[in-house]
C-alpha cells in the first residue's frame, strides 16, 4: 500500500500520540480520542506512514 500523509498530535492530558489523515479539512475541530478535549491537544507535525493490512 501507498505511504498515506498524516498529521500528527499529542495530548499533553493523556499519554497518547494519534494521527489524522492530511486530507482531512476539519484539522481545527481536532479532539483526544481518550479524554475528548482539544484543550491540550498539540500539533506534533506531519508524518507519512505506510498502512500494511493484517491478515485475519
Amino acid at each position: 500500500m501507498q505511504g498515506v500523509e498524516f498529521h500528527v498530535y499529542s495530548c499533553t492530558w493523556c499519554p497518547v500520540t494519534f494521527a489524522v489523515e492530511q486530507d482531512c479539512e476539519d484539522q481545527h475541530e481536532v479532539k483526544c480520542p481518550i479524554c475528548h478535549s482539544d484543550e491540550y491537544v498539540e500539533d506534533e507535525g506531519m508524518g507519512e506512514m505506510d498502512i500494511t493490512p493484517t491478515k485475519k
